[in-house]
């Protein structure tokens, strides 16, 4: 009886200092013993050391694996250490994903570092938890005791170097010193400010615009968190995320952030054409939780935005997996959601995984945006990523636009949407809400090039059908036209359409020659001899059908006569499904290329 009491005894007292999950020590009894270590160090001289780490991205596999396999993930752990410390070393849990090791009897520094070496590299191999694999990696902090040192204080300075581990990037160790010390106060007070900010409501939405390279027309505003901070001002992302998406406060403001952008974009006006979308920034971590889409789902019916208008942006900023990752975006595909690929180039995201994610856009990074127009590789990385993002049905938008040239050369690779300081700076929308205009500036500057490229194709084309077909791409291309016919009228009086693009095969086969009494908008122009420009209203029903073929909608579209020898009169028609603001400017466009298409059917027929 004795002895099962004596058992029962020093069971609850290893309950009493013992983590239950993981055998370690826990925070109670590591202290004590940390604080005996360190007063023993002072007494005798020799070099102790307190080593605190934790696990990447661990609040992302609870969220999306479930506790259970957090949990074993965290056991594994725990046996991992048994096998890589010496036997006077000890081991602690302090809490959550977090551990920590005071390291005795060391010849100096090198020998921690040595510690925190071979913990990196026994977690790179892929850990069994909850009958899976699970690839995780760990940042550690180390702190050396000195002469004067305190336990609490080895375990704010080995904090304090575990967050530098962090901010480097992740899956590294850092020694503490001096210099840490006033950024990591900083930081604490930081948090500290965090958990107010939501409740305060400090956090305010600024809107970057994503324009029509080719008309600098708002299609859709970028959605970017800032911290309107009480003492300090307003903060950037850059201030304060890292410490947020390691706070409680990280989904909390996430989902505060897709009301307000949801909310502020259901009250945006279409404008005479689509209203702007909106896009949204989503971390990895909120990616894998399981109930995004149903909290995206109760945001879009609470706010009365349609689907189709919500862009989520995913940054690829972690090692993703792709039969995870593929589910939850194929949960937002569901809803009507577009997906975005953001910053594309520079993170984990290969071609094999691009080609398996059910995503609607690839946002070129800035990095190579800034020096596609100086440097041959970025613009070849752009070129390739938008020849590959054609083959497999992507869009594609340029991020960090600063520049015409950069946008020039973006327009000449085929990238059809960007945005930048060159369009609009990150900033509060007004009460009305954003409004599509037309950049004079950046048109003329497109339209240069396009009418320098068209010169030098009409050029080398050698009959009218070839002029045609080079005339309307030129047209379609440069004003982001849906679609457009050209017809040229012959010596028997009637018009013969020689191409057409975006209709549908029935309307052009019932419209491939008509008389010139026929009324057709395309007629009265080469009737009269000018450009007829053609309102919504006065747009023939049976082009509204023939369009709604394909699912377009005819909106406006525009005639114009090409100048001539009288046995090759033709005119030019062009039409949008997204209407834009016809500016004196576009205009003009089409009205250079009638004039030099003219010119080179003058010189093939004389």
């Amino acid at each position: 009886a004795r002895e099962q009491l004596q058992a029962s005894q020093e069971r609850l007292e290893h309950l009493a200092s013992h983590d239950p999950l993981t055998g370690l020590m826990n925070r109670r009894r590591f202290d004590e013993l940390l604080e005996q270590r360190v007063r023993a160090a002072r007494l005798g001289g020799a070099v102790t050391a307190v080593v605190m780490f934790d696990l990447d991205n661990f609040k992302m596999v609870n969220d999306s694996r479930g506790h259970g396999v957090g949990d074993e993930l965290l056991i594994a752990l725990a046996g991992l250490l048994g096998e890589h410390l010496r036997e006077i070393d000890t081991a602690g849990r302090l809490g959550g994903d977090e551990f920590v090791l005071v390291l005795e009897d060391l010849s100096g520094p090198a020998e921690a570092i040595a510690v925190a070496e071979r913990l990196l590299i026994a977690v790179r191999e892929p850990i069994q938890a909850g009958g899976e694999e699970v690839r995780t990696s760990l940042s550690i902090g180390i702190a050396l005791a000195s002469s004067t040192a305190t336990s609490s204080g080895l375990l704010a300075d080995a904090d304090a170097a575990l967050y530098r581990a962090k901010a480097a990037g992740r899956g590294r160790w850092e020694v503490f010193d001096n210099d840490m010390r006033s950024a990591a106060l900083a930081q604490l007070s930081l948090r500290r400010e965090l958990l107010a900010a939501e409740a305060d409501e400090q956090f305010r939405l600024f809107y970057q615009p994503i324009v029509d390279l080719r008309t600098g027309v708002h299609l859709g505003y970028e959605a970017l968190l800032r911290w309107q901070h009480p003492t300090r001002g307003l903060l950037l992302p850059e201030t304060f995320l890292d410490v947020l998406e390691d706070s409680d406060s990280d989904s909390l403001v996430a989902q505060w952030a897709l009301g307000r952008a949801c909310a502020d974009a259901a009250t945006w006006p279409a404008a005479g054409g689509p209203a702007p979308f909106v896009t949204v920034n989503v971390s990895p971590r909120q990616l894998s939780r399981p109930d995004l889409a149903r909290r995206v789902a109760g945001v879009l019916e609470r706010t009365g935005l349609p689907a189709g208008r919500l862009w989520i942006e995913i940054t690829e900023d972690r090692p993703l997996d792709p039969s995870q990752d593929i589910a939850d975006v194929q949960r937002l595909r569901d809803l009507g959601v577009h997906v975005a690929l953001d910053d594309f180039g520079t993170g984990y995201a290969g071609l094999a995984y691009l080609q398996r994610l059910p995503a609607d856009t690839v946002k070129i990074d800035r990095v190579f945006v800034s020096q596609v127009d100086s440097d041959p590789v970025s613009r070849g990385i752009v070129g390739a990523v938008v020849d590959l993002a054609a083959v497999l049905g992507l869009q594609v938008v340029a991020e960090g636009v600063e520049t015409e040239a950069q946008s020039v050369v973006l327009r000449d690779l085929g990238v059809v949407s960007g945005q930048g300081f060159l369009y609009g700076e990150p900033a509060p929308l007004p009460s009305s809400g954003p409004v599509p205009v037309v950049s004079t500036a950046v048109l003329a500057e497109s339209f240069s090039g396009e009418l320098r490229r068209l010169h030098a194709a009409l050029t080398a084309a050698a009959d009218p059908q070839q002029v045609a077909e080079l005339a309307l791409q030129a047209a379609c291309r440069s004003v982001g036209a849906d679609g457009g016919a050209f017809g040229a009228l012959g010596i028997d009086g009637q018009v013969r359409l020689l191409t057409s693009v975006g209709w549908s095969r029935s309307y052009v086969e019932a419209h491939r020659t008509f008389d010139l009494d026929t009324d057709l908008h395309v007629v009265r122009a080469m009737r009269e001899h000018r450009a007829v420009w053609v309102e919504q209203s006065e747009v023939p029903s049976v082009l509204h059908e023939g369009a709604h073929t394909h699912g377009r909608a005819v909106l406006a579209f525009a005639c114009l006569p090409v100048a001539g020898h009288q046995r090759v009169l033709g005119g030019l028609v062009v039409s949008w499904t997204d209407p834009v603001e016809l500016a004196p400017v576009l205009r003009e466009h089409l009205e250079a290329i009638t004039t030099m298409v003219g010119a080179r059917l003058d010189d093939l027929h004389p």
